[in-house]
């Protein structure tokens, strides 16, 4: 793949890690995740395809993050995994950056 489109490609999954991080955080809040989860399930299997393409060294920790998306729909057990999905983007975002 061409160098310019691989940026491309990581810019925007850093997008949809900053998008996930928030679907999150909203979640955190009683019966937000009711809410959020509309778009955080959809935007960690994306960024899980992504991953797979761009080769960025995310792709563990992104299948990670869509685990924590689905762990997320479990009553009151559920906020455990939404914290530990926010670490987990957090890391991607980090990774990302280094290889932009």
């Amino acid at each position: 793949m061409n160098r310019d489109t691989l940026r491309i490609i990581s810019v925007v999954q850093l997008l949809l890690e900053i998008g996930i991080i928030a679907g999150y955080v909203i979640a955190l809040i009683p019966f937000g995740y009711v809410w959020s989860s509309g778009w955080v399930l959809p935007l960690t299997v994306i960024s899980f395809i992504i991953a797979l393409f761009a080769k960025n060294n995310t792709g563990v920790f992104t299948g990670l993050n869509v685990g924590m998306a689905l762990l997320s729909y479990i009553p009151v057990i559920g906020y455990v995994p939404r914290v530990v999905g926010i670490i987990l983007s957090i890391i991607n975002i980090s990774q990302i950056r280094r290889e932009l």
